[in-house]
């Protein structure tokens, strides 16, 4: 069987005070893999209201899947990376496919 995991990318996720960091997500992204997950993925929003799941208020950061999927691809290897949700209407699509082929390597 294999077992993926939707790293957290949300100021909100961690209900920590300070801003998600990516060496935390990097921490998180290590023990996953010395857990034996075979896959990681990251989500792409451009805005998403997260008070209803008792998030806050004001919108948070978040990071941006392709460039923080190409730091995790230099960091974390041997692991399959991927996005949950993509919103290729905002890249242009030449860019894009550049993007994605470039981390395929």
């Amino acid at each position: 069987m294999r077992i993926g995991f939707a790293l957290p990318q949300h100021d909100f996720s961690l209900r920590s005070e300070s801003p998600l960091s990516y060496s935390t997500l990097l921490g998180y992204a290590r023990y996953a893999k010395d857990l034996g997950v075979d896959s990681l993925w990251l989500a792409d929003h451009l805005v998403w209201d997260v008070s209803k799941y008792g998030g806050p208020t004001e919108p948070g950061g978040m990071f941006e899947p392709l460039v923080t999927l190409s730091a995790l691809a230099r960091d974390v290897p041997d692991v399959r990376l991927g996005t949950l949700v993509l919103l290729e209407a905002l890249r242009p699509a030449a860019l894009l496919a550049k993007s994605i082929s470039t981390m395929d390597r």
